[in-house]
C-alpha cells in the first residue's frame, strides 16, 4: 500500500514574505504543525519507516510518497 502527503519546509528553501506569513498563520491557527519541518529530517523519517520513498521538493513544499513494508503497492 502506498502512503503519500506533503509538508511545508522551514529550511533549505526560498520563502518570500507572503509564504512566510501564510506558513506562520497556518501554524498559529493549528491547521498544520510543521514550523520545524526540515527536508533532511523528513527524508530520514520516511526512509527509516517505509520502502521506495520519493520526496519532491517544490518551492517551500515537499510532496512525498512511500510504500508500507510488508504490503504490496496498489
Amino acid at each position: 500500500m502506498a502512503e503519500f502527503g506533503y509538508t511545508l519546509l522551514s529550511d533549505e528553501v526560498s520563502r518570500p514574505t507572503r509564504r512566510r506569513a501564510v506558513h506562520w498563520l497556518l501554524n498559529t491557527l493549528r491547521v498544520v504543525d510543521n514550523s520545524r519541518d526540515r527536508l533532511g529530517d523528513l527524508t530520514a523519517a520516511l526512509t527509516s519507516r517505509f520502502i521506495d520513498c520519493r520526496i519532491e521538493p517544490i518551492g517551500c513544499m515537499a510532496l512525498f510518497s512511500a510504500v508500507v513494508p510488508g504490503r504490496p503497492a496498489t
